[in-house]
């Protein structure tokens, strides 16, 4: 299980180091503006999750992995487990971009940006939730188009609901205001574990 983790973040490795070197570009390019940073990232981190997977496909990993004792159910709960790690160190990166940031330019709420983060990260964190099944089910190369054709739909739904601002809209969002910060991390929760069961049990049946 170790050794499956510290081959996933060592893939992303090096990814890491160019998203910080995109970063401190961006971050230029944009006059310090951190909150299309944080968007920037978050997209980035969602991208890097998935070079493992391009990575175990062309090597044919999951081949010789599922050799292994316990080879499926590890495989599965080592690509959760590293993609929140690869998240936590995202949050990291952000957060320390952000603090100095908020110290130059005093227009910047510190609180605000936080809260941006963490919400953001929780939101990748749930992307990411329901794009494993699909590439556990349908391989990295397939996955690529259903997981696109998936946002271009959820993008597309969002923008009718805001346009005609939609009751159902209303009722979603207003609970939320307040209590936010506790319902979004246990929805977080509730989706990666019911992800991960549905992984599970699509790459146990799985034939390689």
């Amino acid at each position: 299980m170790l050794g499956l983790i510290k081959k996933d973040i060592y893939i992303t490795k090096n990814n890491l180091k160019i998203l910080l070197l995109i970063a401190v570009v961006y971050l230029i390019a944009t006059k310090g503006n951190i909150e299309q940073i944080i968007f920037m990232l978050s997209f980035m981190s969602v991208i890097i999750t998935m070079t493992s997977f391009s990575y175990d496909m062309y090597n044919h990993w999951d081949t010789f992995v599922c050799s292994l004792p316990n080879g499926r159910k590890n495989v599965v709960l080592s690509k959760y487990i590293s993609g929140t790690i690869i998240i936590t160190l995202m949050t990291i990166i952000l957060l320390a971009i952000s603090y100095p940031l908020s110290m130059i330019n005093k227009n910047i709420e510190i609180k605000e940006l936080l809260t941006l983060i963490i919400m953001s990260m929780q939101g990748v964190l749930i992307i990411e939730s329901f794009m494993y099944p699909v590439i556990f089910k349908f391989g990295i190369e397939k996955a690529r188009y259903i997981i696109f054709i998936m946002s271009f739909l959820i993008a597309g739904l969002s923008a009718y609901m805001l346009k005609s601002n939609n009751n159902i809209l209303t009722n979603i969002t207003t609970p939320l205001e307040k209590n936010y910060m506790i319902v979004i991390p246990i929805i977080t929760i509730i989706v990666i574990t019911i992800s991960y069961f549905i992984s599970k049990i699509i790459y146990k049946n799985k034939e390689f």
